[in-house]
């Protein structure tokens, strides 16, 4: 009689077991990000987790002076495009163009050389997604990027609210809608309304 021979299989279902239990706890922890490098990391490569970010309802952003210079023809063309490849708001698009257009939030002058317009997107901290420093100094290109950002950010947030992804978008470890996420809703409003 020949001896039983039971399959090794059940030890290797264990190991696979043991993997994905380990990966289902890294993936839990990993869920609610508040790090910027984390939350960075994620954006780029768009992984799956949770920007946690309340509501402020203190902040009281005011009227935001409207300039011409960032609504030209050719900049709203590229944000309508941009909006409808990424799936986003173009009055939000808009809004954060205008915001960093027209200046209307740039407390350091030093700012200036990293971050590049219409979207202020910074080369820095987005080459991954920019490909090169030329790329992203075309408005087109900066526009696209910057809108891929927002669209990541938005997918992000469990509630998202203009506020909330403009909060992220300006500070990647924004845990609470910020002055400038304020000021972008307040923006959007009035653009909502002007059509």
């Amino acid at each position: 009689m020949y001896p039983i021979v039971y399959p090794k299989a059940a030890k290797k279902q264990e190991r696979i077991d043991t993997l994905l239990a380990r990966q289902q706890t890294v993936d839990l922890s990993y869920e609610n990000l508040k790090d910027a490098r984390e939350r960075r990391l994620c954006i780029i490569y768009d992984k799956p987790a949770w920007f946690q970010i309340a509501d402020n309802h203190a902040l009281n952003p005011g009227d935001p002076i409207l300039e011409r210079k960032s609504c030209t023809p050719p900049t709203l063309k590229f944000i309508n495009l941009a909006s409808k490849l990424y799936d986003v708001d173009r009055h939000l698009i808009l809004a954060i163009v205008v915001m960093e257009t027209n200046s209307c939030f740039d407390v350091w002058p030093d700012r200036m050389r990293e971050y590049r317009k219409p979207m202020g997107v910074s080369f820095d901290l987005w080459e991954d997604l920019a490909g090169s420093e030329h790329y992203i100094k075309d408005p087109a290109n900066n526009i696209e990027v910057g809108t891929l950002i927002v669209s990541r950010i938005q997918k992000k947030i469990r509630d998202p609210s203009v506020g909330k992804i403009a909060s992220v978008f300006h500070q990647l470890d924004a845990t609470v809608v910020n002055d400038y996420g304020a000021k972008v809703a307040r923006l959007y409003q009035l653009l909502r309304r002007l059509g």
